[in-house]
């Protein structure tokens, strides 16, 4: 089979709040093309390609392929590979955004950001515990991105974000994931292990893989007559790498810091009401956590410890 297919886009911005004050557009249009072929009845691949047209920035024609193997009914095989790219939007280059808790600055000096991505997954459907059935799954990944847009926090007053351009970021890891549905119950859980590699600049250091866990559990139950739900979800994020901003008058650099782990806990319940309506009510973040030690930078020109916002304005 063969799909082909094509995007627009148009984005406009105007108003108070922009660097400069300047109203300004962008113009997009993508075309793209894919294929499936079956090799042979249990071997799938299907590769692809899209070009894109941007009125500000240049795009590369990009190419993806994925493939899929089934080996028999219960174990199935995925591998995937897509060349990435992403202009900076509008928004990123030019827009202000302050409340009582934010201050994100644009920057218009944001290049567009390129990169590769590899993925492979392993599905087992074969198992089961006391005749319920047990999925597990194995997923492993890694990217490379030149380039990358992403935000960066000031050391001075955490609450100043900007957007800044990694020279290059690196990414891999893997997760594990198990579901399992004992009659009225549904257990799903999973286990990610992430590295993260940021090269800020050339002349940056380069502090090697940096990596999170990160651990979910989601329990789910309901009545037998499937009316009445409930659904417990809990998470746990070990210690994120993330950029701070030193600002000394009109210099900006960039240093690597932390936020602290913490755990997350969501709890809801639903009620089927006819058969178009369902009712939900829920809690949101039991724990009551509200911020997370944010450790500074090494060397930032004013090491002093700081919070992360993490569930403000609840």
């Amino acid at each position: 089979s063969v799909q082909v297919g094509y995007d627009i886009s148009y984005e406009q911005i105007q108003g108070g709040r922009l660097i400069d004050g300047h109203d300004r557009s962008i113009f997009e249009i993508a075309t793209f093309l894919s294929m499936e072929y079956r090799v042979t009845d249990n071997f799938k691949i299907r590769p692809g390609i899209r070009y894109t047209h941007n009125n500000m920035h240049s795009s590369p024609l990009i190419p993806s392929l994925n493939a899929k193997i089934d080996v028999g009914t219960n174990l199935g095989f995925r591998f995937g590979y897509g060349m990435g790219y992403r202009a900076p939007s509008l928004r990123e280059m030019y827009f202000e955004f302050f409340d009582s808790n934010h201050r994100i600055i644009g920057n218009e000096n944001l290049i567009p950001e390129r990169g590769h991505h590899y993925s492979i997954s392993l599905t087992n459907r074969s198992l089961s515990i006391s005749g319920n059935p047990l999925v597990i799954s194995l997923n492993g990944f890694f990217n490379t991105i030149r380039d990358q847009i992403t935000y960066g926090r000031s050391n001075q007053n955490i609450q100043i974000t900007t957007l800044i351009n990694q020279s290059r970021f690196k990414s891999k890891g893997f997760s594990i994931g198990a579901s399992f549905q004992p009659g009225q119950f549904d257990v799903n859980t999973s286990f990610s292990y992430t590295g993260r590699r940021n090269i800020l600049s050339a002349k940056a250091e380069d502090v090697g893989y940096l990596f999170t866990p990160e651990l979910g559990v989601n329990l789910g139950f309901h009545s037998r007559n499937r009316v009445w739900s409930t659904r417990l979800n809990y998470k746990f994020y070990g210690k994120q790498p993330v950029y701070g901003i030193d600002i000394e008058d009109d210099f900006q650099e960039a240093r690597l810091s932390s936020i602290d782990p913490f755990h997350w806990m969501d709890l809801s319940v639903g009620r089927v009401l006819g058969d178009q309506f369902r009712l939900s009510a829920g809690l949101r973040n039991i724990l009551n956590v509200t911020d997370v030690n944010s450790t500074p930078a090494v060397g930032s020109i004013h090491p002093t410890g700081d919070v992360d916002y993490t569930s403000y304005g609840r």
